[in-house]
């Protein structure tokens, strides 16, 4: 995995919002289901997807507040994409040695509020860094 992508926040600042705008903003400039969005958790929103998106796979993994769920993902997806998109509770951000090994480059982009500025910042930088 070339790059790992974390959205933090705190609770209910729109972080599953934001990377749900980045997974439709890549849909729409072409990108392709290479494995099926599927939501996590039993929740409505929370969600993870790979996408092949000019010629890169990318990994999608919404509305993580367990450190082990997401050390999880970052595992099951190493190997499978190039870049890895989640979003995590500020809380949690301190992961482990996992980050390190899975990936060459690690950027973090803070979610500070809920407002649709917030969101739209959070989302161009986001696409910026794919």
């Amino acid at each position: 995995m070339k790059k790992i992508i974390v959205l933090l926040g705190g609770s209910k600042v729109g972080k599953t919002t934001t990377i749900e705008n980045v997974y439709e903003t890549l849909l729409q400039k072409g990108a392709v289901e290479l494995k099926a969005k599927k939501t996590i958790w039993g929740t409505k929103s929370d969600f993870e997807v790979l996408l092949d998106y000019k010629k890169l796979k990318v990994a999608f993994f919404s509305g993580c507040g367990r450190r082990n769920l997401l050390e999880a993902a970052i595992e099951r997806y190493k190997n499978k994409s190039d870049i890895f998109v989640c979003s995590l509770n500020n809380k949690f951000q301190n992961i482990g040695m996992s980050w390190l090994s899975a990936s060459d480059s690690i950027f973090k982009i803070e979610k500070k509020s809920k407002t649709d500025a917030d969101n739209d910042r959070a989302t161009k930088e986001i696409i910026n860094l794919i």
